[in-house]
């Protein structure tokens, strides 16, 4: 019959440290002990262990009843490995330090040497000296077993589960080394655990960690600070962010010690990945806590807020850094800065980077220029953004239409800003050359808005404002917007008169406008003079768009509502630029000789007679097979 079996928990090894002592002497006393296995070292940086530098037989068994007494009286001591008094703290220092061949390992004693491993476990944690320091590790404890007959012990297994934090080395060895002390019944300690979560967060294993920690938990073991930061590390780097940044926020909130360099690899991370406002909140938390932040992480910080238009944190990172003059950032970011700034109506943000731009003997551009002019419309002050324009006028850089799209979606949104526009133009051109440029966006503005009449007006004082006189881009949105053909024609002469040439988009303008609201002769004038060689529609690359389509639509069907066999010459020519309206042009014969159907029918009824366009279309209708085009 078996004895029973008696379980040790947590709470009965607090209240009788002394019951591992006694029942590892009697377990080592029964009559059939287990058997001891080698040490094994999976990880490719401690090779040095591993069976095939010499045969397993070597090894002694882990356990007998000499080490269990040795064991039980070192556990009562607090687990001081032969440390002698004597022992130097120099000569301990100089075998830490000690480099291959690892002369000094021979004249060492073996309590130096123990004291080198301790010595490297509590004052590494995990840092840089561990990719000079594992090696070495593997070397001590090879020289040990092997050449002093020493036996694995918890010591050893903590120096080799660290090591591990180094770059050569692999959660898999840790998970091994692990499951080597299970199946030895090894002594465990804290610092194992501690050691496998620091070493865990330089190679990331979810599933070991959360053994780890459920483990810990079982023994009654707490998690110091260094170990919940190694936690928080380890999410981070599995990409678990929002798992990691509640480790840190506990931290936090906890007042448990963080290191400043985990705050810089949080800041960095969640910035590249996009997590901007937490980055800068991690950033307000160090300064809030008086802790200083290396120039480099303000320098990430001003980047990545700067490019993802995150304002609170661009205008942070420039005035804590900038301001004072403690970074210089490259253009690139001071252009973001800008463009950041002038999204939200910091003209006083713009300024600041474009002097600092500036003072770096950087000549301005209009990119710079028009993140100010921005930086005005965002709050309404068309005056001080139309000035812009004329800054960049007389600093020789000749402001186009795209350089003023701020101020036209302004003036479109907000129709009382056209007046203040109109104003301010009058208002410029007492101080300073207004260029055509911000004549041109008021124009647009208030044809934007709906206020043509207001726009026409506008343009018959160009020569007030602008001595140089209007270009093709003043006379464009006043086409587009007008339907009236009197105003089309008005216009047509004005451009004649300045010796412009018309456009494209003109030229559809005036074919549009005569073709729903006036003469459809003139508009298949204008259409053709437009598609003969060398015309403005012949220049297009792609004739076949939608506004032109839209065009050649409109004149189709007034030319067979008026009964005109130019209609088919029309098609031809549109076929000819890859434009196939053929089935649109069947169905405006079928609609118009539907309609005519039905008013001769109405007119019957009264008593009327048909009208001129019934006839028209349904001779067209007629002769639609033959599709015959007249020519040109």
């Amino acid at each position: 019959m078996s004895a029973a079996q008696v379980i040790v928990d947590g709470l009965w090894r607090c209240l009788c440290p002394s019951v591992d002592a006694g029942f590892l002497a009697k377990a080592v006393a029964r009559r059939d002990p287990f058997k001891p296995r080698a040490l094994r070292l999976p990880s490719p940086a401690f090779r040095c262990l591993s069976p095939v530098y010499g045969p397993s037989q070597q090894y002694r068994a882990l356990h007998s009843r000499r080490q269990a007494t040795q064991i039980a009286k070192e556990s009562r001591k607090g687990n001081t490995h032969r440390r002698d008094e004597g022992d130097s703290a120099p000569n301990v220092s100089l075998l830490a330090r000690t480099a291959p061949p690892y002369k000094e390992l021979k004249s060492a004693t073996t309590a130096m040497i123990y004291e080198s491993l301790r010595e490297f476990c509590s004052g590494i944690r995990g840092t840089a000296e561990c990719r000079s320091a594992a090696e070495r590790v593997a070397v001590f404890i090879k020289h040990l077993i092997e050449d002093r007959g020493e036996e694995p012990n918890t010591l050893m297994y903590e120096a080799l589960v660290l090591a591990n934090a180094d770059t050569q080395g692999s959660a898999e060895a840790v998970k091994e080394l692990l499951k080597e002390m299970r199946d030895t019944r090894m002594q465990w300690s804290s610092s194992v655990y501690h050691y496998a979560l620091l070493t865990l967060a330089v190679h990331p294993d979810y599933l070991l960690r959360n053994t780890i920690l459920a483990e810990m938990r079982e023994r009654w073991i707490e998690s110091d600070p260094q170990g919940i930061q190694s936690v928080a590390i380890g999410l981070l780097r599995d990409g678990q962010y929002e798992l990691a940044l509640e480790k840190l926020d506990h931290m936090c909130r906890q007042d448990l010690p963080v290191e400043p360099w985990v705050y810089d690899l949080f800041i960095y991370v969640l910035g590249q990945m996009g997590f901007v406002d937490e980055a800068v909140r991690i950033v307000h938390h160090r300064t809030s806590l008086a802790m200083e932040v290396p120039l480099n992480v303000w320098y990430f910080v001003l980047d990545i807020c700067s490019q993802a238009m995150h304002y609170e944190g661009t205008k942070y990172a420039w005035n804590k850094t900038v301001q004072p003059c403690l970074l210089s950032p490259s253009d690139g970011i001071a252009l973001n800065v800008i463009n950041c700034a002038s999204r939200q109506g910091d003209s006083g943000l713009v300024m600041e980077a474009i002097q600092y731009i500036s003072s770096r003997d950087t000549k301005l551009g209009k990119e710079h220029f028009e993140g100010l002019m921005d930086s005005y419309m965002a709050v309404g002050d068309v005056e001080n953004a139309l000035n812009v324009l004329c800054i960049m006028n007389d600093a020789g850089m000749l402001p186009g239409r795209g350089s003023t799209r701020s101020v036209y979606l302004a003036l479109k949104r907000s129709a009382g800003l056209v007046d203040q526009a109109i104003q301010a133009l009058f208002s410029l051109k007492a101080r300073t050359i207004v260029p055509i440029a911000a004549f041109n966006v008021v124009i647009e503005g208030a044809v934007g808005c709906g206020q043509f009449d207001k726009a026409l007006d506008l343009y018959r004082r160009v020569r007030e404002v602008c001595k140089e006189g209007p270009d093709a881009v003043t006379f464009q949105p006043l086409f587009e917007a007008c339907r009236q053909p009197a105003v089309v024609d008005f216009l047509k002469s004005e451009m004649e008169a300045f010796s412009l040439t018309r456009g494209g988009p003109i030229d559809r303008a005036l074919v549009n406008v005569h073709s729903r609201y006036g003469d459809h002769v003139l508009a298949l004038r204008f259409f053709t003079d437009a598609m003969r060689s060398g015309g403005t529609f012949d220049a297009w690359a792609t004739f076949n768009t939608v506004a032109n389509r839209e065009m050649v639509l409109a004149l189709l069907e007034r030319c067979l509502r008026e009964g005109d066999d130019a209609a088919w010459s029309v098609l031809e020519a549109c076929k000819e630029k890859g434009m196939d309206l053929t089935a649109d042009a069947r169905h405006l014969v079928d609609k118009i000789h539907a309609e005519a159907s039905e008013q001769v029918k109405g007119n019957t009824g009264k008593g009327g007679g048909h009208v001129s366009q019934t006839v028209g279309a349904a001779s067209l209708h007629d002769s639609r097979p033959s599709m015959r085009a007249a020519s040109f």
